[in-house]
Order: structure tokens, then C-alpha cells, then sequence
């Protein structure tokens, strides 16, 4: 009869009986008040599975991904949100003559054939352009997952390289919407220059259409529909409710970013602002310039993510119903402004760096332009000079001429 041969750990005592001890993995402590998960804030343990590169690199396909998906989606909220405007009277109709059938809500904007379709193909869009977004970020590195984007408390606890690696992660996962709000402005600016040559280009370069409208088209419908992605079927909120707090949100993000993230943004795509006769010699650009410039507008844009924020906030808090916690606010709008420095400061150093280049060019080209002029005026008098000294001459020989006759 074969003879069972205990598996480490496990003794055979005199009566038969197998007493089972507990085998420790390797760094496992015998301590059975040891807590598994740790604070998001604490220091971490060190992973290999990725790096800051590779992180950021899936942080702006991500963000790209997102606001794609948001885009499709806001257009989705703003063709409800036009329907269920235009349905108020008829629903305040129905109201009166207790009618109930004739109500609408958002649910029916796009019950029209052929409507139907291009809403689910936006929401197609939308659902799979954010399903790939999270799938992106969810296979970032641990150690950047388990810092997360509290930058506040990085900093209380002088943690600075997490803060660091944060505020990287913020840009990169915002600069899709400043790229794409930039191309918007480009393409604005190309059809200006059409004007010369077509009648729709000149029409669109004369009203300043594009590149005023798509960069914030760009923003506003991103914000919307992201707000209605989150509060689009929620039990709590009404239909009105719901389109309105993701109005809020667009004509907010619009309007702060009209003050402070377009006007650097039209600094880096129109370089012609000023007429050239109205233009003076540029600064000489240096490393002190770029500072100041950073430092300027990153100030400027902390300052315009903190006002985005608190109005978000304060409309969840007036639509929603939501409970005001303070603590929760402070925390919020601080980190949105930390957030937004890298970004501020990247837009305006290379806005005014444009800007001051564009100036000294157009200021030299005036320069040179009034020297030939000049020039010129010089070459012109001497022609006359040399004209009206012949002139005399032939008037001397014939005079001469005259007297001999």
C-alpha cells in the first residue's frame, strides 16, 4: 500500500492525524490584520509594465478617441435639443386642452425617416469612440492608473514627480481638443484667402465664419455631449433636465474659452492681425521672453479652467439638484486649474513667438518696400534732373545757333 507523502508544511503527528500550517508567499507577513488595498494618494509600489511614453502617448489616443465620440454625441443632444425648443409651444397646447398625446419629448427629434438613421449611427460612433477610449486608458501602466489626476494632494504631500507625471497626462489627454479647435481656426483662415478668387470664399472671408465658428463649434458640442452621455437615461433627472445641464455645459466651456484659449489659439494661426503700415520692430525673442510668455498664459488658462469648472459645477448644483459640498468644489476647480497651466502656457509662448516674428518680418518687408520707394523717388528725380540739364543744353546750342545766323 503506498505510503502518502505530506506536501511541504504539512507534518504528520503521532495519532495520524495531518496538521495543515499555512505557507506565507514570498513579502506576505503572517499578520492577519494586514489591509490588501492602499489609499490612491499613498506612495506605490514600483511596476515595470509601462512608462511616462508609452503613458502619454495612450493618454492623447485616448483623449482623441473621447472627443470624437463626444462631438457625435453633442451633435446627437443638439438635434434633440432644437426638437424639444421647437415642441414647446405644442406640448404647452397640449397642457392647456389636457391632451397628453400631444406631447413630445427628445425622444421623438429623430423618429423622421431617414433621421433615425443618422442618430444611431451617431450614437454608434459616440459608444464606440468612447468604449475605445476607456479600453486606451485602461491599459496604461499601474503605477500611472493608481496615481489618478488628484494633483492637489501630490502636491500636499510634496509628492512633485507625481505631480509632475500628472500634469503631463492632463495636456496630453486635452490636446486633441486644442489640435483639432487649432485646425478649425486654419481652415477658417484658408477661406479667407479664397476671397480673391471665389465669391463664397469672399463671403466667408469677409464675415471671419469659419474661423471664429468651427474652433468653437469644436469645443462646445465635445462638452455637451459629454455632459449628455453621463446624464442621458438617468432616472433622476427629466428629459428637459437632461438637455439643458448638457447646454449649460457647452455654452459654458464656449464662453470661458472664447476669453482666454481662442484669442492664444488665433494668435497661432493668424499671424496678419495687425496691417502692415500700422506694424513697429518686434522684441528681440529669448529664453526670458518664453518665460514670461508661458508663464502669462498659463496663469491665464488656470484662471479659465477655474471659472469652466465652478459654473459646471454650480449648474449641476442648480439643474441637477445636486448637494453642495465644498470641500468637493475646492478640490475640483483647483485641480482643473493646475491642470490647465501646461497647456496655457505651451499656447502662448508659441502664439506670441508667432506674433513677434510676424511682426519683425512684415516690419522689415515695410522697411524695404519704403526703401525702394525710396530709391525709387531718387531714381525718378534724377531722370528729371538729367532731363531738364538736356533740356538746357539743347536750348544753349540753339540759342548759339541762332546768334551765328
Amino acid at each position: 500500500m503506498a505510503k502518502a507523502v505530506p506536501f511541504p508544511g504539512m507534518e504528520k503527528e503521532n495519532n495520524n492525524k495531518i496538521n495543515v500550517k499555512a505557507i506565507p508567499f514570498p513579502d506576505m507577513q503572517m499578520n492577519t490584520e494586514q489591509n490588501i488595498s492602499q489609499p490612491v494618494n499613498q506612495p506605490q509600489p514600483q511596476y515595470n509594465d509601462g512608462n511616462i511614453f508609452t503613458d502619454t502617448a495612450k493618454d492623447f489616443a485616448g483623449g482623441s478617441a473621447r472627443l470624437f465620440g463626444n462631438i457625435a454625441n453633442g451633435a446627437r443632444w443638439l438635434g434633440k435639443f432644437v426638437y424639444s425648443a421647437a415642441a414647446q409651444p405644442q406640448n404647452a397646447f397640449a397642457e392647456l386642452t389636457g391632451n397628453e398625446q400631444m406631447k413630445v419629448d427628445s425622444s421623438d427629434a429623430f423618429k423622421i425617416p431617414g433621421f433615425n438613421l443618422i442618430e444611431e449611427g451617431l450614437d454608434s460612433y459616440s459608444d464606440a469612440s468612447n468604449q475605445a477610449a476607456e479600453t486606451i486608458f485602461d491599459s496604461k501602466s499601474m503605477e500611472s492608473k493608481q496615481l489618478g489626476n488628484n494633483m492637489i494632494e501630490s502636491l500636499k504631500e510634496g509628492r512633485f514627480m507625481d505631480f509632475g507625471k500628472q500634469l503631463v497626462s492632463v495636456t496630453a489627454q486635452t490636446a486633441p481638443n486644442i489640435l483639432l479647435a487649432m485646425m478649425g481656426g486654419f481652415a477658417g483662415t484658408a477661406a479667407q484667402g479664397l476671397g480673391a478668387t471665389s465669391t463664397a470664399g469672399s463671403m466667408l472671408g469677409t464675415s471671419n465664419v469659419l474661423s471664429q465658428a468651427l474652433p468653437k463649434a469644436v469645443i462646445g458640442l465635445s462638452a455637451a455631449g459629454g455632459e449628455y452621455r453621463e446624464t442621458e437615461g438617468d432616472p433622476e433627472l427629466s428629459d428637459q433636465q437632461e438637455l439643458l445641464s448638457a447646454g449649460v455645459k457647452g455654452t459654458s466651456e464656449v464662453i470661458w474659452e472664447s476669453l482666454v484659449t481662442l484669442p492664444m489659439i488665433d494668435d497661432i494661426v493668424r499671424t496678419n492681425k495687425i496691417a502692415g503700415d500700422q506694424m513697429q520692430k518686434g522684441i528681440e525673442w529669448g529664453l526670458a521672453n518664453w518665460l514670461k510668455s508661458g508663464a502669462k498664459g498659463g496663469l491665464s488658462e488656470a484662471g479659465e479652467e477655474i471659472g469652466t469648472e465652478a459654473t459646471n459645477y454650480i449648474s449641476d448644483v442648480i439643474i441637477k439638484g445636486k448637494q453642495f459640498n465644498a470641500d468637493e468644489f475646492t478640490s475640483l476647480v483647483a485641480n482643473a486649474g493646475l491642470g490647465a497651466i501646461a497647456t496655457g502656457a505651451i499656447l502662448s509662448s508659441t502664439g506670441d513667438y508667432r506674433q513677434n516674428n510676424a511682426q519683425n518680418r512684415r516690419y522689415e518687408m515695410n522697411e524695404l518696400s519704403k526703401a525702394l520707394r525710396q530709391l525709387e523717388e531718387l531714381k525718378q528725380k534724377a531722370e528729371q534732373e538729367a532731363n531738364q540739364q538736356k533740356q538746357r543744353r539743347i536750348e544753349e546750342v540753339s540759342n548759339q545757333i541762332n546768334n551765328k545766323i
